[in-house]
């Protein structure tokens, strides 16, 4: 089973913890600049 996780790039430091976080947990970790474009990746 893969596991994603995608993060809206809106704050650079949450977004480096959240990807570091994620990546050691195993997840495949995407970004999107603002949270609509991040919407309409879900879809």
């Amino acid at each position: 089973m893969i596991k994603k996780i995608l993060i809206v790039e809106d704050e650079p430091q949450i977004k480096k913890l959240l990807e570091k976080t994620f990546l050691v947990l195993g997840y495949d970790v995407e970004s999107a600049p603002t949270a609509s474009i991040a919407t309409s990746l879900l879809g």
